[in-house]
């Protein structure tokens, strides 16, 4: 699109702008745009212009940039290539961004002026799914805190909801239209007779996936060919499927592109639902399960896809280790912010970062609100006695891992019989796994008498090992308590109880497995000579023969 304005006012305007010289929002060049693509330099340009709050940025050809001397340029000097390099921009660009050019003979020599306006709030500008700044005079990468400045300027900004530049349904892919069709009718057969009437067009519509006749990004990410991506500027929409063993080294791995739709169950086909088989304490025989929950697997890999945050241009990864563990992590922070907040709130959470895109999703069955979903996944987990999912979230990245094995049954089963809260349910697996909680889930742990210990050195509370009818849980759980004096008191009473006296090394090998596992020799005689000495001194045991051959029995 070309300027208006009389000759005469171009000229002066390309004055001004070579007095101005460069700065973030104004770039020189002589004859050609160098090594750097122009749709690199209208990001940088519109990006740095919303950031300095000026209306447009300038990218000027024919002038040399070292001498401000006005050089002239060929650049694209044949009918219609300027329109040409305009297209490319815009599809560059993912149709963002606005740039208007104009062409200036000034003594004698060509001028191009490329009119850049600044990025819209909310809304960076970027190139081939990277965004770009200026600093000083040169092209950079756009900072993290600057393109978040842009992002958050205007509240929330809806990426998927953004139309794709000369889209249309031929855009789509037929193989994921028709299996979009086939779930919307699964949840809605009495629209069967209506359903099968519907153009492309008016299912899309049903579905808020298309306005104008446009598609917008969301319908390209999950219903659209994989050779359309590029009409939403973005270059690294994909979900990577990658398999790795226990020493963490790459067995094998899949790029799946768009549609996701269709990309979303591959991934999840791909992933080695095994049978797992364990023993109960209650049981002779084995018991068989699947490694993984379908439902749990399905609305974590399709959370990750409906919640991504595509702006930061990064795929997300589906990590299976091997007879293990399945990792999921998307680039984006967790809106909701904390887990306890989704997993206390009984109203499903509202807010998404692609709302357009996560709308259509549940529309097709292919999560659940955002709340309700991942409670779900946490009463699958605890029901079937594994490890609920464990969340790391951070300000870039939200990352699930969800075991594929029991981690204690025991521990597992107990948990289920007092109905612990999910939330509490995973505060405690991370206690007894020996990850460090924060204070307020301690405090909350504490006030339900589920761990002892003094923060941040916290323990399970002995009621949940005490109960099982599993030695090794119990004595591991016993472990970790560092107990009161009392109560390896007791314990010593029980041994002696029986009324034969016992040496020191007798009684030190049946309450060393109770011990703390990081006493060492020295701490562990230490700990029980005080003990003793106490019993002594408060005459409940008494001590028979020399130190070297002292036995203590009860009084």
């Amino acid at each position: 699109m070309y300027m208006n304005g009389s000759q005469v006012n171009k000229i002066d305007l390309l004055q001004r702008l070579i007095l101005e010289w460069e700065n973030e929002t104004i770039e020189f060049k002589s004859t050609n745009p160098g090594r750097h693509d122009i749709s690199e330099y209208v990001s940088a340009l519109a990006n740095e212009a919303f950031l300095n709050n000026k209306p447009c940025g300038w990218y000027v050809m024919g002038v040399d940039n070292k001498s401000h001397e006005i050089v002239g340029t060929q650049f694209k000097n044949q009918p219609g290539q300027i329109s040409d390099v305009l297209t490319d921009i815009k599809m560059k660009t993912g149709a963002m961004s606005d740039v208007r050019v104009d062409e200036i003979i000034h003594s004698d020599k060509r001028v191009l002026i490329f009119k850049i306006a600044a990025a819209s709030p909310g809304c960076p500008i970027y190139s081939q799914g990277h965004a770009y700044g200026r600093n000083g005079d040169q092209l950079v990468a756009l900072s993290k805190d600057k393109e978040d400045q842009i992002r958050f300027s205007a509240g929330h900004y809806d990426w998927s909801a953004q139309l794709a530049h000369n889209s249309s349904t031929e855009d789509l892919d037929i193989h994921a239209l028709s299996k979009a069709r086939e779930v919307y009718l699964s949840r809605k057969p009495h629209l069967t007779h209506e359903v099968k009437h519907w153009t492309d067009t008016e299912f899309l519509q049903r579905l808020r996936l298309i306005k104008g006749g446009k598609l917008t990004y969301a319908a390209l990410v999950l219903l659209g060919k994989a050779e359309s991506l590029y009409k939403t500027g973005m270059s690294n929409i994909e979900i990577r499927w990658i398999l790795q063993n226990t020493r963490g080294e790459m067995l094998d791995y899949k790029h799946l592109y768009p549609p996701f739709l269709l990309a979303a169950d591959t991934a999840y086909h791909l992933i080695r639902n095994t049978n797992y088989r364990h023993m109960t304490p209650e049981s002779i025989f084995p018991e068989e399960l699947q490694r993984y929950d379908e439902f749990t697997l399905r609305e974590a890999i399709n959370n990750a896809v409906a919640h991504v945050d595509y702006m930061a241009n990064a795929c997300i990864d589906v990590v299976e280790m091997e007879n293990d563990k399945v990792i999921i992590k998307n680039a984006g922070s967790f809106l909701p912010g904390s887990l306890e907040t989704v997993l206390t709130t009984t109203t499903p959470y509202s807010k998404y970062r692609n709302d357009c895109l996560a709308n259509a999703m549940i529309e097709l069955n292919l999560i659940d609100k955002v709340g309700s979903g991942i409670r779900t996944m946490f009463r699958h987990q605890i029901e079937r006695l594994f490890p609920v999912p464990e969340y790391i979230l951070e300000d870039n990245y939200v990352q699930v891992t969800i075991q594929g094995k029991i981690l204690n049954y025991s521990f597992a089963f107990n948990i289920l019989q007092h109905n612990i809260a999910p939330v509490d349910i995973a505060l405690l697996y991370d206690v007894y796994v020996g990850r460090r909680i924060e204070k307020e889930g301690a405090a909350r742990l504490r006030a339900q008498k589920l761990i002892t210990g003094k923060y941040p050195k916290v323990h399970i509370a002995s009621f949940l090992g005490e109960s099982s009818s599993d030695p090794e849980f119990r004595k591991k759980i016993l472990q970790q308590q560092d107990m009161s004096t009392e109560t390896y008191i007791a314990h010593i009473k029980d041994i002696l109880r029986d009324g034969y006296p016992r040496s020191r090394s007798e009684i030190m090998q049946a309450i060393a497995p109770y011990l703390p596992p990081n006493y060492n020799q020295v701490s562990m005689e230490h700990k029980l000579s005080n003990i003793l000495n106490r019993m002594h001194k408060e005459k409940i045991i008494s001590v028979q023969g020399g130190r070297r051959h002292a036995k203590w029995q009860l009084i």
